[in-house]
């Protein structure tokens, strides 16, 4: 959690359930969030509906939030669990509903865990979410193992995690005497994404005496605020698989697409898989995910939504529900712009980077997932980018209830419901304590989506610029 601005505050992200109580007339919502939520935000959400589908008082009066004003460096779950009055008013909250007869659908939430289990479990709840016993499945070893049971294409690599320098070293020894001299990823088996779990090394030779040295000497953390020494006790400690990098030749292009899914438990116990969406994901140099496009290039977006729905049958046999990301790596054809080879890279058990962006979208224009795409019950096309990284320090000086006034000032910017289009903000609560802010723009093209993502950028600068000081006398 520590490798990156506010990750601690990723909760803040299921916001975007806020948008279905307006959505869905019979559904009442009680959100944990650590720290509180401007009240302004959590008003401002369900008016980004269209007007008179539904009764916003009515709507406000099914939302309960349940807060903490808790900014410590900690899970949501490790901050409920500490409290036993929190737990006390929720707990009392489930049992009169179910006291008046409601149906209670249990407790959603960002990521599994055996602690948010607990907390479930506390609460008297079932989990929405995978059980934490399937977690194994998301694991890097885990992902590359699921890959090569359904036969869906991935890199050469290794299916084992690696605990110690010797088995790494072995491991490098034996994929260089069939492959031949090559760069590899090392990756950290599981507790680490966006590239911070990842370095490189080259192997030019199948000698182990080399493979030690280069292992020692030359491996290269893919983020360069990790040591190589933090890296590999990360993972000698957590475990290391091995995987050959990808490199896109001379005049081929390289795309990180990935496929969004929900795995529904039916009656017989079995999670069918559903696809939410498409996306074409924005890796910065250090393999981190900055942001996304969607839907996903058509060039390849029908051969990763089948890879994907093989994926998920098979978790679903395997026990996993809920929320799943698979990421995918597509390299172009330097002789056919059209053709491209895709290799899946891993497995997500949880919700993603572009969930909240795909449920925003939906709830805000009752679009559905069609052939990868979103599109309106008229037929219109829904497309966004979304991003969790407009940081700048300067725009700690902005305050939530400041972005939303400035929005509504800017037509051409504020979500319109009517035309579904326009910039919908998230990562409210590390707005000013972080100067960091995330936002899903929608239009009806992904040109128009970046265009005005660019604008939006202009205006967050503009209001975070210091006010020019009053000429003197």
């Amino acid at each position: 959690m520590r490798y990156g601005v506010g990750r601690w505050y990723s909760g803040v992200r299921g916001l975007w359930e806020i948008l279905a109580i307006s959505a869905r007339p019979e559904l009442a919502l009680v959100m944990m969030q650590a720290p509180t939520v401007p009240t302004e935000v959590v008003d401002y959400l369900p008016t980004l509906r269209r007007p008179g589908e539904c009764d916003r008082a009515d709507a406000r009066r099914r939302l309960a939030m349940v807060e903490l004003d808790d900014v410590t460096h900690r899970h949501l779950s490790e901050k409920f669990l500490a409290s036993e009055e929190a737990l006390a008013r929720l707990r009392g909250s489930v049992d009169l509903a179910r006291s008046r007869g409601h149906r209670v659908e249990g407790l959603a939430c960002f990521a599994s865990s055996a602690r948010m289990l607990r907390l479930a479990d506390r609460l008297g709840l079932r989990m929405l979410e995978t059980p934490p016993s399937t977690l194994g499945w998301g694991t890097k070893s885990g992902s590359r193992e699921l890959f090569r049971r359904i036969g869906v294409p991935h890199q050469p690599g290794t299916y084992k995690p690696a605990h110690s320098q010797d088995r790494l070293v072995d491991e490098l020894f034996a994929l260089t005497a069939y492959h031949g001299p090559n760069t590899w990823l090392v990756k950290v088996d599981h507790g680490f994404g966006s590239g911070h779990g990842n370095a490189m090394i080259t192997v030019s030779a199948p000698s182990r005496a080399k493979i030690r040295a280069a292992v020692s000497e030359n491996l290269r953390p893919v983020n360069p605020a990790t040591s190589r020494d933090e890296f590999l006790a990360n993972a000698y400690s957590l475990g290391a698989v091995i995987e050959l990098m990808v490199v896109a030749p001379p005049g081929a292009r390289l795309r990180f697409p990935s496929v969004s899914l929900h795995l529904c438990a039916e009656s017989a116990g079995i999670s069918a898989p559903r696809v939410l969406g498409t996306h074409d994901q924005l890796i910065d140099r250090d393999q981190s995910f900055i942001g996304a496009t969607q839907p996903a290039d058509s060039a390849y977006r029908d051969t990763i939504t089948a890879y994907a729905n093989l994926a998920g049958g098979e978790l679903g046999r395997l026990g996993v529900r809920g929320h799943v990301g698979v990421d995918f790596v597509a390299i172009s054809d330097d002789s056919d712009p059209r053709s491209w080879r895709v290799s899946a890279l891993e497995v997500n058990l949880r919700q993603t980077g572009t969930t909240h962006a795909d449920r925003t979208a939906v709830l805000l224009t009752d679009a559905e997932c069609q052939n990868g795409r979103l599109v309106t019950p008229a037929g219109r096309p829904v497309c966004y980018t979304t991003t969790d990284s407009l940081i700048k320090d300067e725009y700690r000086r902005l305050t939530p209830a400041g972005l939303i006034t400035a929005l509504r000032s800017v037509p051409a910017l504020e979500f319109d419901p009517v035309s579904a289009r326009g910039v919908v903000p998230h990562l409210w609560t590390t707005l000013t304590r972080f100067g960091k802010v995330g936002a899903t723009i929608l239009a009806q093209s992904v040109e128009e989506c970046l265009h005005m993502q660019g604008r939006f950028t202009a205006l967050l600068d503009r209001l975070a610029s210091p006010a020019p000081a009053e000429p003197p006398g």
